[in-house]
């Protein structure tokens, strides 16, 4: 085989490696969201009142735990700083969104949403920022067995 054709060998098999990984990643969010809303619904985990309101997604959250995943994904631990030393509270307010309440969930663990979820139902501080009536919105992101969830309230304007 020459270089060209082994060279657009290659492109090729990139081209639908990363195209499978951007959809696969893709779908992860609406997964968690799902998998996270589902649990608050289930009267067996959060005996939440029957008009709680199902969490929404926000895309600043989504960029505070896209980072934050890919440093722990870095470090193989995980840990509620980041290389700085910011806390969650900081890390958020750096994406421009200003915070009532904020909490966060990790995990090392699987690739599916609802397993991690399970995992986090099953711990008393993990389960408490998952059935929290306080929060509105949330976000998630997984990277290479890493999963940051991150819980917020805005300020009211």
């Amino acid at each position: 085989m020459n270089s060209h054709k082994l060279f657009a060998c290659c492109c090729l098999l990139w081209f639908f490696s990363t195209d499978v990984l951007s959809r696969e990643s893709a779908q992860r969010p609406l997964e968690l969201l799902t998998a996270v809303n589902a649990a608050r619904a289930a009267p067996d985990t959060c005996n939440l009142r029957r008009d709680f309101h199902a969490l929404s997604w926000n895309e600043k959250l989504a960029t505070a735990a896209a980072e934050h995943a890919r440093y722990l994904h870095s470090i193989q631990r995980l840990k509620h700083t980041d290389r700085n030393g910011r806390r969650l509270g900081k890390r958020i307010t750096r994406t421009n969104y200003a915070w009532q309440f904020v909490a966060e969930n990790l995990a090392i663990t699987t690739k599916e949403a609802s397993e991690v979820v399970l995992l986090w139902r099953k711990s008393s501080a993990h389960k408490q920022n998952l059935c929290s009536e306080k929060y509105t919105e949330m976000a998630g992101a997984y990277h290479n067995g890493v999963w940051v969830l991150i819980f917020a309230k805005p300020k009211a304007h």
